[in-house]
């Protein structure tokens, strides 16, 4: 996982997600990166990305709920929801 510094920022959120996915993503074995959500646009922007094969064998990706405030050049990161995608089983909200 590489380290973020400062909230980005993109001028899309479809570009902001994309960051914050690339960020959690592993390069062996290569993650997969899959768009689950397109963009939407309110007070907040959102957009849900599936990271795919991150090297251990419990979980079998992540699922990122990315939110970015709208600013003058496109948007902000604000917060990340992060939902583990088990590859076997549940046990107190951890992977096995």
């Amino acid at each position: 996982m590489q380290e973020l510094g400062e909230y980005p920022t993109a001028e899309t959120m479809f570009e902001l997600g994309l960051i914050v996915a690339e960020s959690v993503a592993s390069e062996e074995p290569e993650s997969d990166i899959v768009l689950v959500v397109n963009e939407s646009l309110g007070d907040l922007g959102e957009v849900t990305y599936d990271v795919i094969g991150l090297g251990d064998d419990a979980t079998a990706g992540l699922r990122l709920h990315v939110f970015g405030e709208p600013v003058s050049d496109g948007f902000s990161l604000t917060a990340v929801e992060v939902t583990p995608l088990c590859g076997r089983g549940v046990s107190q909200g951890l992977c096995l």
